[in-house]
């Protein structure tokens, strides 16, 4: 049950680190 979740958990906590990444080459 809780693995449903934990896998959406992962995906925001990627699609921030994507985010982070496209700012911050946008930055650059």
């Amino acid at each position: 049950m809780k693995v449903g979740s934990s896998e959406s958990g992962s995906r925001i906590t990627m699609k921030i680190i994507l985010a982070f990444l496209m700012i911050s080459v946008f930055a650059c």
